[in-house]
């Protein structure tokens, strides 16, 4: 019977081209929100493009963003402001693209974007990116190798494996997930067998073989953890949420 809440932000429409999403598992996607003529206000999907996206996104602080269609991260609210929305991708804000007011439009078609802080993922040997998982902390492992990316087979797949994964990425620990538990990954599979003692700065760097007979049913995956001290009683943080703005409560 744990409590948990699911936090909120009014968010004042104070300036006309302003926007913010809403309904996505992370900050970083949602269904766009306009401010037009001082309300707040959707976008119908109509020749909605990533150069759309990407403005959408360089607002909110990202490099670039891929557009997403037909309410994929549910309804947004107040009228549809913006149709035929075409970017070219250098503008400021959506009012600067080309677009129409008059529509045909209803809410089962409003626009959303997910946003990413690279334009290109890099690269380099031992470098990770995790895919699939509804927050940044969590996902099918990533692994470059050869200069290409690819993913990583279960086989002894364990939570000393994931910390090694998790730390590359800023987090505390991790804990292993198998059988392509957020969805399979792309490229080769470049390891299988991995066995990490946990101390590794990277998984090259732990004992593993590069032969397998693996298929990507078989990708291997992580859920990282922040260590969060509890220094002040009456502190709190949440945790199990699909974002960090809800979760189970932990109180110190």
């Amino acid at each position: 019977e744990d409590a948990g809440v699911i936090c909120e932000k009014s968010i004042p429409c104070a300036r006309n081209g302003d926007v913010y999403l809403t309904g996505g598992t992370s900050e970083n996607e949602g269904t766009v929100q306009l401010c037009y003529n001082n309300e707040w206000g959707t976008v119908c999907d109509n020749g909605w493009s990533s150069k759309d996206a990407d403005v959408v996104c360089r607002q909110l602080g990202y490099l670039s963003g891929a557009a997403v269609g037909s309410a994929n991260f549910g309804f947004g609210i107040g009228d549809i402001a913006f149709d035929d929305v075409q970017c070219s991708g250098s503008e400021m804000t959506l009012l600067q693209c080309n677009t129409s007011t008059d529509h045909n439009c209803n809410h089962i078609e409003d626009a959303g974007v997910i946003c990413v802080n690279t334009t290109s993922m890099s690269c380099t040997n031992g470098s990770v990116y995790l895919t699939g998982g509804s927050s940044e902390s969590e996902g099918t492992v990533q692994l470059c190798y050869n200069n290409e990316f690819g993913t990583v087979c279960d086989d002894l797949w364990d939570g000393n494996d994931a910390s090694v994964v998790c730390k590359m990425l800023g987090y505390s620990s991790g804990t292993a997930v198998s059988f392509a538990h957020f969805g399979v990954g792309s490229g080769d599979i470049v390891l299988d067998n991995v066995q990490c003692t946990g101390e590794e700065l990277t998984l090259l760097d732990c004992p593993a073989i590069t032969d397998h007979n693996c298929n990507h049913i078989e990708d291997a995956g992580v859920i990282c953890e922040k260590s969060i001290p509890c220094a002040r009683n009456g502190d709190v943080y949440l945790t199990g949420g699909t974002s960090e703005n809800e979760g189970t409560v932990q109180l110190c």
